[in-house]
């Protein structure tokens, strides 16, 4: 446990003082010659595919998820950490620890090919790893751990019998349609989204804060003592803010509130959670 600890704490060192500088001598330089504008990513990044939430309440969070949001728990054959809650394109897994909080989340990129990947950010020196024996992971630059997949991954495949369950939910999910983070440096998380995955910034950006489009969706990044999640999103169908709001506080949900058109709730954990109307990628 101390070994991995440091491991840990050893790449998020590695990524602060080196991710950028990377990009600029190894990835950069054959883009040199383009208009900033016009400017490729190595990958592009078009849907959030799955978040992994850390919960000290496990039951209490499958049940919460299931019943209000209509999720579908798959255990894909493991017993021990994880749970999955499948909804129609994506899914959660939820982890039992002693603090509530993101765990990692995911980015499904078009033409991934994991081998080719994951050899292209050993050259640019992100030092990918496995996690699970096949999935590809790396650290942004403060160290928040993020999982590189292909589109559609652990949902694609499934049939819509598969996703139904005796009690429906209150809501229905379609898709995981936001995430808010807090990160030390905007400006350099915001270069390291863009020149890695592909997001554009949308509206207006300041040190302290900025929108950028994934797929449908957005990643807000906002400036922080600590790097860490403020909200994740999932999107509903048939979305009406007063009439979802009247639902969620009959179901006794707390924290539940209007903000810009949006929902905001905390669930079983303490976890924020924003409700939006579903659109389509």
């Amino acid at each position: 446990m101390f070994h991995l600890k440091c491991t840990k704490l050893a790449r998020r060192e590695f990524l602060q003082r080196n991710v950028m500088a990377g990009f600029a001598s190894a990835a950069l330089s054959r883009l040199a010659v383009c208009d900033e504008k016009e400017r490729p990513s190595l990958f592009k990044a078009a849907e959030f595919n799955h978040i992994a939430l850390d919960t000290p309440k496990r039951n209490q969070a499958i049940e919460f998820y299931e019943q209000n949001f209509g999720m579908t728990n798959i255990s894909h054959g493991r017993t021990v950490r994880d749970t999955f809650l499948h909804f129609e394109k994506g899914f959660m897994n939820l982890g039992e620890a002693s603090n509530a909080g993101i765990n990692h989340f995911c980015l499904g990129i078009e033409k991934f090919d994991r081998d080719t990947v994951f050899r292209t950010l050993n050259v640019i020196g992100l030092n990918p790893f496995l996690m699970g024996g096949n999935n590809l992971h790396i650290y942004d630059p403060d160290g928040l751990n993020v999982q590189i997949q292909e589109i559609g991954h652990g949902y694609a495949r499934m049939a819509p019998s598969d996703l139904t369950q005796s009690k429906a939910g209150v809501f229905e999910t379609m898709k995981i349609h936001c995430l808010s983070l807090t990160v030390t440096d905007v400006a350099r998380s915001r270069d390291f989204y863009a020149e890695l995955f592909g997001l554009k910034v949308d509206g207006e950006q300041t040190s302290d804060h900025c929108l950028m489009r994934v797929g449908s969706g957005y990643l807000e990044l906002k400036k922080g003592q600590k790097a860490g999640m403020i909200f994740f999103g999932l999107a509903l169908p048939d979305f009406e803010t007063t009439h979802v709001i009247e639902k969620l506080k009959t179901s006794g949900i707390d924290g539940v509130a209007e903000s810009t058109g949006s929902v905001l709730l905390k669930d079983s954990s303490g976890i924020q959670v924003r409700l939006d109307a579903f659109v389509s990628s």
